[in-house]
């Protein structure tokens, strides 16, 4: 369906649908008046209308429409306005035919047409201008006024039917009516930019038209789709027995015979289309540009066009007005003509038609002699065709070309319509663009008679993927793609007229009724679904087939969607298959997800009583499916059972209901909605809320969900409502099984004080306490006194450890009293509570018992879970061997009395307290539910816990009581741990994350409810898992679950596994010698060191880093200085690519939780150890609990920290190194902050040597010292791209390091380029811009005229020069390069660079620095001779290739000179690429594909000259291929967005407030290259990827296809610092698409969805790509509105189709093309060079200075006291004091801005600020004083 953007929210509807759905919505009538009284108002000027309806009228059609139907609104034109041309009557009008003495009094009746549409919801709003009686094509003959075109008013609107046309044109309505003699049904439709439907004579009745020519007279259709063209088509068309010329469409329309004209269309995929070899332009050319235009547009289609000659066709055209059938006009009115003055009548339509009178009857009989040859022989001529191409109209005359020649004007535009009635032909008219003055352009498409669905057909391929504006207003519309099914559907559909029919039920394929549709030729068409407003039910049926029934909603809250089949059902067959339906049911209107309606099935209201809602199957199949399941093996009366739980334990229950044949039914919050009990269970049901209230304890809802779902019993698990009296007593009322203790014994036995007193009722022993419950802290005390200290104050309510204080004496006692009632009412809603003696050294013993519910009872063994931390359970096992047994068997034998006392009915769990000092046991509590750790008692007695309480609950005889032994035995022994979400270190806080790796040890039972992407929220219970070993005794199970636990991985979210792992290693835990409060004391060791402070950047990287991705964008990361980080990991002893910590500016303060060894290497810093200085550069040992404070870096600008075993962070893609951008690696994607806690690996702390390692000596700005580095020249030089002197000097000159520096790169300020050349081409108009190529990391490049090195976080692909790289063995100086440093750069031949290399590299592994590190500035002319950037040359396939030096390993390959796009050098890149995929080059590390180059990664120490002859050998082998794969992604585009617009705000305010580009790209864009609105170019063009990671991750470079979508412009000079992710930008002719935040240069369009994995999804190695594009995608664009983009998920917006990309094609679309893309880009280039600011685009940006306000370094002789200065460059973001203000040490006193962080400059004593030096938005310099302080 053709969708319009959703930016007009707020204006009238334009299509049928959105009238339809706008009427449903209410208002419709009013809706309508205020439509007419705008028309009524603007007539005068349109002209349009010769009467318009009135109040009344429009009331009486509205009231008569309501009245008419039950469901009005079901209606296909339900409310949808329309006009007729006025030779057609409408009750209640005047039929005048724009002659006023013509018709004098209404209408009686509708004519045919107007009454079938009315009767289907429309409604008439007026009769429209037209040239008198239908004789016509200019629309000027009429007393009522020429009507204004509807995009020039000085040019024709066309006619006849001049004012129908218009109305559609402007908005006014969606469709009309006019009529077709000559073409007045088309050639206004081509003028005016809408669809003209000229259907086959005598589809749509003629009764009630005043006739022109009555044999050829049709009815046409006008709208501004084809879509609603062929809506209105389906309903108007129908036979009229009262019309004589009326007829019925066949039910074979292939054709009438196997040959002749358009007979072969069915078979053909692509049409064949005539067109006219030789057309008669006229002398005018304003017409013929566009027509070639959308001739390219057809051939492009696959259309097959050939030239014919067209004299014949117009031979017979002439006889309509210059023969004999203009006798058929003045028959038509004779009495009339004959009656009247002949001033009443236009003078050129009189004399039209009064030539009849000259004509004889021998005449007529001779012209129907000759037309009838001239037809035989267009068959003849015709007949291998499927139809005509033709202009809708050669010229477009003006009103006073018209005025002057009205016939000769009038004959022109009937060139190519005059024939086609003659012929009984079907015609269509669809918009073609724009001409260059921009009037509109139409072509007609012909076909022979009823083949109108062909020619909607040719319609909608041709307007397919268009974006184009609706007519002549301002609304633009997005015309759907063709998939090949669709295509493939509507070739079948072309055989006869159908009616698209949805069906629910029986009727689908495969279903019983489906016979009754495929018995009368229907055909399956697609399966879809409703829309949101409906709901399924099965209907009480008493005999046949069951059958659904639809109802639909006003509220799409409450609905759902619906799988519906579309059949095409021929017309002729639809009345009998309607009999076919019994009530309740019958055939209406259903609306489809699209919004779009067809007919189908629905439900009469009384039909739904007593029906069944199936609306959770989502479709009627399902519901079948799910009926013809085997009947589930019932137990009792339970066979469906929902789970009132959710995580483990809802995934426990479930599969014990499926191993015993039963349904599952699942419930679940938002939250939860992937969780794995959802997708397990049988059927699932979403709670509505947010909160735990709202959802899991919303017991109105889950019994209501129980009921819909048919369940008959529910089990609750743990938690939750699962000891919840109230919902057993609902769950039973509403007649479901409980599966759990009466509601009675969970009332009695909930409540501690009165199970206490049922226990000594019982003859259990209790601990000693209070009798019941207190209620004043008065009692309490009363109470204590007889009780004893210590004691136990405890809530009667709840548990878990909730509502519990230990109280050693009075004072405790009566401070816990109003806590624990508090806690109590908080949780439970119950304060009361009562105290127990505290027993000192406890084991916690608990028994399972299992009840029927008349006095049986057995044991099933204990638990010992004694070990608890804060009376929370975290080990439980079986049985309890550390107490005696005769204890435990007096255990069993007090719960057995207990539990057959109250006649205890299902599975409970009965408590005890153990003294272990007297060896006594007490009573603690029941609980009435399955405990948490059941499963260590069911693998130590084989028993199925949930099984048992299902078997109780459904009455069934369950074995176990049948036995006369009480008490189950036990074999062997079971040890459960809890796994929670939790931080240990933070005193056990809950922890939330999304797992990004898992797994389970087979050795151990696992209950868990997570995997591999599930979020863990902090919303419910921490705990994510429980992990159960078995053993044949105590000792071999604890040593399973030790060695289960150590094979156990949960990365993503923070865990208590080490934690585990340690308890169960414990001494305290095997010996068995543990208590309620032993872990309490437990001391519990980290592997991990915390984060305290961190005022600096702080990341984890390692080396390489992320190595293997550099052709998708994605960089290495790793440490910007290799060199320290690698000599800091030998230090350590650890492994090269061991990850350790990069601290940028300042270090941070970390507190040692295990001992550890680390070493600190890099810049210049002060590490301080327990506040106690430490050496550099030397292993150092830490115990556990010390702290590492590395300082503020004075020296340098990065410092490292290794630490021994490592940092153990996930690893993603293959390295643990952080890369901010993507928010990948490292940390959680991040930098530290305070409070982190990161884990770190073992090492052999007490036995590692202790080493050292000199300190480098780092240039400082204070000594005036500079950087020396140095680099290869290349790949880019002299004197293609600089000038010999200019690139001299760029070797010869000192840079500093601008603040605006970071890992992507280090921008440097210093000499301007002196380029050679004026612009960058195509690529873009600075001259820095070039096609874009692959980088090498350490690559001094340009950005406009800034240069910047590019860091080893920065992109792999650019449009941007590149002068020089830096060597290998100088790469780690990029890392230490401060803000403000003095660079220069040293050119040297590659053979140095590699000896460097193996230098650097032996260094290293012998723990000392390199004997050269060529720090020191030591030449002042650099000497390029004998240093070549080109190291080979070659020829291949007719290209050639350039070898270019881009470092000491890497290589450019530049193929054809890398000139402007060629996608036969395109082919040739893939072919090279994918050889090497088959076969690898030796040494080749890498190959990364640029627009006409080739990046080369290859071995360190490998010569260039060895790698370039491997190179050309392995050219040699490849092979061309003509036809590659290609997909199409087809993406949304919100276009001029507020975030880009907000982004581009932000570089206007922070780095170039003026700039061309400023304050709009888009205006920018659109200025540059002459054109009105550049989001039509994008929404029609096809862009190619080239190169991905054009802006890292994936970032696709593409190109547009066609030539003529191409743009000149240019990238940002200099470059933003931030880009939104999902930008579209503009750089040159290529376009991109950011993956994430980043910075960027391209001219920005709009936004589209995200184009890269988020962080929870990011894979752990490269298995899975992240990234959407693959090179040679073909990218599209179609427009949404920001809302629609952000809310909608990317798998529902973005489609992708595979496909093939063939070159042949290609190269003659350019051939074809040829003059027309010259044309095209001539003109782009005048409008270019025409523009105000052409000059200041290639001109340096020379940036705007502020600097501070005082003097700096010299101070400030105004101020007295200690200065504070900046440690170094940057802007200031913010001023934190004021003169006057007290301040103490460490107080902030200024931000600023630097490499991208915000840094905190601080007082450094105690005083008052006496004067502040800076203010925001300052540059200021290191060593600039910011305050001074008193």
């Amino acid at each position: 369906m053709t969708r319009i953007s959703r930016s007009r929210e707020g204006q009238p509807p334009l299509l049928i649908h959105e009238w339809r759905a706008v009427q449903a919505s209410g208002g419709g009538l009013q809706r309508l008046c205020s439509l007419v009284q705008r028309e009524r108002s603007s007539n005068a000027a349109t002209r349009a209308w010769i009467s318009i309806c009135t109040d009344e009228q429009l009331k009486e059609q509205w009231d008569h429409l309501h009245a008419s139907h039950k469901q009005p609104t079901s209606l296909p034109l339900y409310g949808v306005p329309f006009a007729a041309k006025d030779n057609i009557d409408a009750a209640g009008f005047t039929t005048t035919a724009a002659c006023p003495a013509f018709g004098t009094t209404p209408a009686t009746e509708d004519a045919s047409v107007v009454a079938r549409l009315k009767a289907a919801g429309a409604i008439l709003i007026g009769k429209t201008n037209l040239d008198q009686f239908a004789t016509g094509l200019v629309g000027t003959r009429s007393p009522f006024g020429a009507v204004p075109n509807s995009f020039d008013p000085t040019r024709v609107s066309g006619g006849s039917s001049s004012g129908s046309a218009v109305v559609v044109a402007r908005g006014a309505v969606p469709f009309s009516l006019g009529t077709d003699t000559a073409g007045s049904g088309r050639v206004p439709a081509g003028l005016n930019n809408i669809v003209g439907l000229k259907p086959t004579r005598g589809a749509l009745s003629a009764r009630g038209v005043v006739p022109a020519c009555r044999t050829l007279d049709c009815v046409s259709i006008f709208a501004l789709t084809a879509d609603d063209a062929e809506t209105v088509l389906s309903v108007a068309e129908g036979f009229d027995a009262q019309d004589s010329y009326s007829r019925v469409r066949p039910l074979n329309t292939t054709h009438t015979s196997d040959s002749g004209f358009g007979s072969k269309a069915n078979q053909r995929p692509q049409p064949v289309l005539a067109i006219c070899a030789n057309p008669p332009w006229f002398g005018r050319d304003d017409q013929s540009p566009s027509y070639e235009a959308a001739l390219d547009r057809a051939r492009s289609l696959g259309w097959v066009l050939q030239p014919v000659d067209f004299t014949l066709l117009f031979e017979l055209a002439s006889l309509l007005y210059f023969g004999p059938w203009v006798a058929e006009r003045y028959q038509a009115i004779r009495t009339f003509i004959q009656n009247i003055e002949p001033d009443q009548m236009d003078p050129v339509v009189r004399k039209i038609i009064k030539q009849a009178e000259s004509f004889s009857a021998t005449d007529a009989f001779e012209g129907e002699y000759k037309r009838q040859d001239l037809t035989r022989q267009i068959e003849l001529a015709f007949a291998g065709y499927d139809g005509l191409l033709v202009p809708t109209s050669l010229t477009f005359p003006t009103l006073e070309q018209v005025a002057l020649s009205p016939v000769e004007e009038n004959s022109r535009l009937g060139t190519y319509t005059n024939f086609v009635n003659f012929l009984d032909w079907s015609a269509l008219s669809v918009p073609a663009g724009f001409r260059r003055d921009g009037l509109p352009f139409g072509i007609t498409l012909i076909a022979n008679n009823w083949q109108e669905p062909h020619l909607l057909r040719w319609a909608r391929a041709w307007l397919a993927g268009q974006t184009r504006t609706l007519g002549a207003v301002s609304a633009l519309c997005l015309e759907p793609a063709l998939s090949k099914s669709q295509e493939a559907h509507a070739s079948e559909k072309m055989s006869e007229k159908s009616i698209s029919v949805a069906v629910v039920g029986a009727h689908l394929s495969g279903m019983p009724l489906n016979k009754d549709l495929v018995s009368r030729g229907a055909v399956l068409s697609r399966k879809t679904r409703t829309s949101n407003r409906y709901r399924l039910f099965a209907l009480q049926s008493k005999s046949g087939p069951p059958r659904p029934g639809l109802q639909r909603l006003q509220d799409a809250q409450a609905g759902a969607e619906i799988v519906v089949e579309i059949w095409e059902l021929p017309e002729t067959a639809y009345a009998s298959f309607a009999d076919t339906i019994p009530s309740p049911l019958s055939i209406g209107k259903i609306e489809l997800r699209d919004h779009s309606w067809v007919s189908g099935f629905v439900c009469e209201p009384y039909g739904l009583e007593g029906a069944v809602d199936i609306t959770h199957f989502a479709g009627w199949r399902s519901y079948i499916s799910h009926l013809n399941q085997p009947e589930p093996a019932s137990l009792g009366s339970v066979s469906t059972a929902l789970i009132a739980n959710r995580g483990e334990i809802a995934v426990r229950i479930i599969k014990t209901l499926h191993r015993l044949g039963l349904k599952a039914v699942a419930i679940y919050s938002s939250v939860d909605a992937n969780s794995p009990h959802v997708h397990l269970a049988d059927l699932a049901y979403e709670l509505k809320g947010q909160s735990v209230a709202e959802t899991y304890l919303s017991i109105s809802q889950i019994l209501a969900i129980a009921k819909s779902a048919g369940v008959n019993a529910i089990i609750p698990g743990y938690g939750f409502l699962a000891e919840n009296a109230d919902f057993a007593t609902a769950v039973e009322d509403a007649g479901i099984t409980w599966v759990g203790p009466t509601p009675a014994q969970m009332v009695d036995l909930g409540l501690k004080h009165r199970a206490r007193a049922l226990a000594i009722e019982s003859g259990v022993p209790v601990v000693p306490g209070s009798k019941g419950t207190l209620t004043s802290l008065d009692d309490a005390l009363a109470e204590a006194q007889n009780v004893g200290y210590p004691l136990m104050l405890k809530s009667t309510a709840g548990g878990g450890g909730i509502g519990l204080r230990r109280c050693a004496n009075e004072a405790e006692l009566r401070d816990a009293f109003e806590g624990v009632q508090r806690q109590a009412v908080a949780n439970f809603g119950d304060g009361a509570v009562f105290i127990e003696r505290f027993v000192e050294l406890a084991r916690h013993i608990e028994i399972q018992v299992i009840g029927d519910g008349r006095g049986a009872v057995v044991t099933a063994g204990e638990r010992d879970c004694t070990l608890q931390r804060r009376h929370q359970k975290i080990v439980e096992e079986s049985p309890a061997i550390m107490v005696p047994e005769g204890q435990r068997a007096a255990m069993r034998a007090a719960a057995v009395r207990l539990a057959a006392h109250l006649r205890y009915r299902n599975v409970g769990t009965i408590e005890f307290i153990y003294d272990v000092n007297k060896d006594e046991f007490y009573f603690l509590e029941v609980n009435t539910r399955l405990q948490v750790e059941h499963p260590v008692t069911e693998l130590v007695t084989g028993l199925d816990l949930a099984e048992c309480m299902l078997q109780v609950a459904a009455g069934q005889e369950v074995e176990l009581f049948s036995s006369p032994v009480k008490h189950l035995p036990t074999t062997g022994a079971s040890i459960e741990v809890r796994l929670y979400a939790e931080s240990p270190l933070e005193q056990f806080r809950p922890c939330a994350g999304t797992v990004s790796k898992l797994n389970w040890p087979e050795s151990l039972r696992v209950d868990t409810w997570i995997d591999e992407g599930t979020h863990v929220t902090t919303l419910y219970d921490s705990m994510i898992a429980k992990l159960i070993a078995v053993g044949s005794n105590r000792r071999e199970a604890l040593e399973r679950l030790a060695d289960g636990l150590n094979n156990t991985v949960v990365e993503g979210v923070q865990t208590n596994l080490d934690y585990l792992r340690q308890i169960v290693a414990s001494e305290l835990f095997s010996s068995g010698s543990f208590h309620t409060k032993s872990l309490d004391s437990f001391q519990f060791i980290s592997s991990t060191f915390e984060v305290i402070a961190c005022d600096g950047s702080v990341s984890v990287q390692d080396y390489p880093g992320r190595t293997g991705y550099w052709s998708v964008g994605i960089p290495p990361s790793g440490p910007a200085d290799s060199l320290s980080f690698r000599l800091a990991n030998r230090l350590v002893s650890n492994d090269d690519d061991a990850a350790g910590l990069e601290c940028t500016l300042h270090g941070p303060r970390l507190r040692f939780h295990r001992d550890a060894v680390i070493a600190v290497t890099g810049g210049e810093t002060l590490l301080l150890i327990d506040e106690k200085p430490a050496p550099l550069s030397t292993t150092l040992r830490i115990q556990a609990g010390q702290t590492v404070h590395v300082g503020a870096i004075t020296a340098g600008y990065h410092v490292y920290i290794a630490i021994g075993g490592g940092i153990q962070v996930p690893s993603v893609m293959g390295s643990r190194s952080t890369f901010e951008l993507a928010k990948m690696g490292g940390y959680k994607g991040r930098s530290l902050r305070p409070r982190d806690i990161v884990p770190i690996g073992t090492s052999q702390t007490k036995t590692i040597r202790l080493l050292s390692c000199p300190v480098i000596s780092m240039p400082k700005q204070v000594d005036g010292r500079s950087w020396r580095i140095r680099v290869l020249p290349g790949p880019h030089g002299a004197p293609d791209y600089f000038t010999r002197d200019g690139l001299v000097k760029l070797f010869s000159s000192t840079w500093k390091v601008h603040h605006n520096s970071n890992r992507l790169g280090i921008r440097l300020s210093g000499p301007k380029p002196e380029w050679a050349r004026d612009s960058g081409g195509e690529a873009g108009l600075h001259p820095s811009n070039i096609h874009d190529s692959p980088y090498s990391i350490g690559s001094v490049s340009f950005t406009g005229d800034e240069a910047v090195i590019l860091g080893c976080d920065g992109p792999s692909l650019g449009g941007f020069v590149a002068f020089s790289v830096i060597i290998s063995a100088d790469q780690w100086k990029m890392g230490q390069l401060r803000p403000g440093d003095s660079v220069s750069f040293e050119p040297i031949s590659s053979q140095a660079a590699l000896k460097l290399d193996s230098e650097f590299q032996r260094a290293i592994s012998q723990i000392r620095l390199p004997y050269d590190l060529g720090i020191e500035e030591t030449i002042d002319t650099p000497n390029l001779d004998g240093l070549e950037v080109v190291l080979g040359k070659t020829t291949h396939n007719g290209h050639d290739y350039v070898c270019r030096q881009a470092g000491d390993n890497a290589l450019l390959i530049e193929i054809d000179g890398a000139s402007d796009f060629d996608l036969a050098r395109s082919f040739e890149i893939f072919a090279f690429c994918e050889r090497h995929r088959e076969q690898p080059v030796p040494g080749v590390q890498e190959l990364t594909p640029g627009v006409g180059t080739i990046h080369v990664i290859y071995d360190h120490g490998l010569p260039a000259a060895t790698l370039i002859d491997r190179l050309f050998a392995h050219l040699a082998t490849c092979q061309l291929r003509r036809s590659i794969p290609s997909r199409t992604v087809r993406l949304p585009l919100a276009f001029d967005d507020t975030v880009c617009r907000a982004a581009v705000e932000r570089y206007a305010s922070t780095i170039r407030g003026e700039a061309p580009w400023l304050p709009s790209n888009i205006e920018f864009l659109q200025e540059l290259n002459g054109i009105e609105d550049i989001s039509m170019l994008l929404h029609s063009a096809i862009f190619l990827v080239v190169g991905l990671g054009d802006v890292f991750l994936g970032s696709p470079c593409a190109v547009p296809l066609d030539p003529r979508h191409r743009l000149f412009g240019t990238k940002y000079n200099p470059s933003r610092s931030f880009t939104p992710r999902g930008a579209v930008g503009i750089g040159g002719q290529y376009l991109c698409i950011y993956a994430t935040d980043s910075p960027g240069g391209y001219q920005l369009v709009g936004r589209t969805k995200e184009i890269w994995a988020s962080p929870e999804a990011l894979p752990s190695t490269g298995n899975q790509p992240p990234w959407l594009f693959r090179q040679f995608d073909r990218i599209t664009f179609y427009p949404v509105t920001e809302e629609e983009l952000d809310s909608q998920p990317a798998d529902k917006l973005i489609q992708i189709v595979d496909g093939e990309l063939d070159l042949t094609w290609y190269e003659c679309l350019l051939a074809d093309n040829k003059e027309l893309i010259a044309q095209h880009r001539a003109q782009q280039r005048a409008s270019m060079l025409n523009v105000p600011f052409l000059e200041d685009l290639s001109k340096p940006y020379i940036p705007k200075s502020r600097t501070v306000n005082g003097s700096s370094k010299e101070g400030n002789g105004s101020a007295y006291g200690t200065q504070v200065p900046s440690a170094i460059p940057g802007r200031c973001f913010e001023v934190h004091v004021q003169p006057g203000q007290k301040i103490t040490k460490g107080h902030p006193l200024v931000s600023i801005e630097s490499c991208k962080m915000e840094v905190v400059v601080r007082s450094p004593l105690d005083g008052v600020c006496s004067a502040v030096m800076v203010e925001a938005g300052d540059n200021v310099d290191a060593g600039d004083v910011l305050a001074v302080i008193d």
